[in-house]
């Protein structure tokens, strides 16, 4: 048996780890109406050391970005996650940086499907800055993906142009490039030609194409669960909200 002072700190460490293999059962089994339940359970649990409480603060934050950005509730999970974000600094400046990157991420992610481009900006800046994103070489490469589909939609070309060629850069010197990147950044290099809107439909339109035919690829999968890259593009064929595409799906 543990000594009654030890006993607790564990039981919460197994208790909160349950919630979160819960959480990503229901997110697997698509039980998304059960998810907000137990996202509650966690931040509802009783952290026994302020490191703890970070811990527990910033995981259950980004489950809940997480949800929000699976089920297209961009703007509604800005209103349920910005009260938490108001008094989120000092927490942030205590928290690991592992812990950090993911949900930096998937605030951009948020706020960019909110159409809320400056702020994504704001958090997808604030990732780039952190010194343990080298060791996420994942979350590094998508990041800067992501970066480049902000300024876009901030209708920064000139700065665009540098950047595209830095992120080319950076993605060239990893041993193994996705194609979802490569047509990522064929988009970037190929949009300042289409002038009129036939143009542009057409240069989106052959790009879902591509990214179509490697949505059954195993390696290539990994790429889409980053970004819903697709919906994205066909935002730019309709017209429509990026948003109101992963909705319509």
């Amino acid at each position: 048996m543990f000594p009654a002072k030890d006993l607790a700190p564990k039981l919460v460490r197994h208790y909160s780890s349950s919630l979160i293999n819960l959480y990503i059962v229901q997110q697997q089994l698509e039980k998304f109406e059960e998810i907000p339940k137990t996202l509650k359970k966690l931040r509802e649990v009783p952290a026994t050391s302020p490191e703890q409480k970070r811990r527990l603060f910033v995981r259950s934050i980004n489950l809940e970005t997480d949800f929000y950005i699976q089920t297209g509730q961009f703007e509604s999970g800005i209103e349920k996650i910005k009260p938490l974000l108001d008094n989120s600094e000092k927490q942030f400046k205590k928290t690991g940086q592992q812990q950090k990157l993911g949900l930096f991420y998937n605030l951009a992610y948020l706020y960019f499907g909110a159409g809320n481009f400056d702020k994504a900006l704001d958090w997808i800046n604030r990732l780039l800055q952190q010194p343990g994103l080298k060791a996420r070489q994942d979350i590094h490469s998508f990041s800067r993906l992501l970066n480049l589909i902000i300024h876009y939609e901030l209708g920064n070309d000139e700065l665009l142009e540098y950047i595209v060629k830095s992120t080319s850069r950076f993605l060239s010197g990893r041993k193994r490039l996705f194609k979802v990147e490569a047509i990522m950044l064929k988009l970037m290099r190929q949009y300042p030609n289409w002038i009129t809107g036939e143009e542009k439909a057409n240069g989106f339109s052959k790009l879902v194409k591509e990214l179509k035919a490697l949505q059954q690829d195993e390696f290539e999968q990994k790429a889409f669960a980053y970004f819903d890259f697709i919906s994205w593009m066909e935002s730019k064929i309709t017209g429509k909200s990026f948003a109101e595409i992963i909705n319509q799906k």
